[in-house]
């Protein structure tokens, strides 16, 4: 319809004439003609929210990435000190899908307070070797999204110690279209399928889990 619009349009510019699709007078002359058709062809195409694709960047200063895991004397946390991540989106009135991640963490930026765990993370991980742990998004990803908040489940390469495994990862988040976005979730990792012994200490006394979590709160805006 849309089509035929504009072709009566033209036709009516053109010739004079009126036409079913489009009742412009008879008489109207050729400047009344192409205002008329100016505003019509702004209201079809502007009338709805444009999509488009918007890169975002992280905001290293607000996010947070933290990994938790068990020992056979307690719980144990480290923080990511160090995490950069850029996505591309694809957007209108709301976040419609991602079509891009890639998020890099540096291997040594894995803390806690103590430093002889940070040194055995550290030989645990080959940081000297790998020194940068990757996860990179390998299609689309369509959200289902209820007024500002959004989850989904993202399939990417996970590339740690120098091992690459295929993963699920789901998410949640909020987009409140003011160029701001929220990504969070956790994921639980088996050390042992990315080659990594699970430290110990103390002579073998303290025994970590081969199960680590990996949680995270990503903002970011748009550029």
């Amino acid at each position: 319809m849309f089509k035929k619009i504009l072709f009566d349009l033209r036709l009516g510019i053109t010739t004079g004439l009126e036409s079913p699709h489009c009742k412009l007078p008879i008489n109207c002359n050729r400047k009344t003609l192409l205002l008329k058709s100016a505003f019509l062809i702004f209201i079809l195409i502007f009338g709805y929210k444009v999509q488009a694709q918007q890169v975002f960047e992280l905001i290293p200063d607000s996010s947070v990435m933290t990994v938790k895991g068990i020992s056979s004397l307690h719980d144990w946390e480290m923080k990511v000190e160090k995490v950069d991540c850029k996505l591309t989106a694809e957007t209108g009135n709301k976040l419609l899908s991602i079509k891009e991640l890639q998020l890099t963490v540096a291997s040594k930026s894995i803390k806690a307070d103590q430093s002889l765990m940070n040194k055995k993370a550290q030989n645990a991980l080959k940081s000297d070797k790998y020194p940068q742990i990757t996860f990179n998004l390998l299609s689309a990803v369509k959200v289902g999204m209820t007024n500002e908040t959004f989850s989904g489940t993202a399939t990417g390469e996970l590339k740690l110690a120098g091992i690459t495994k295929k993963i699920n990862l789901q998410f949640s988040g909020k987009y409140s279209g003011n160029k701001k976005l929220q990504i969070k979730g956790s994921q639980k990792i088996n050390m042992t399928d990315f080659g990594i012994q699970p430290p110990t200490a103390m002579l073998g006394a303290l025994k970590t889990g081969k199960e680590i979590t990996v949680t995270y709160i990503l903002n970011f805006k748009q550029l």
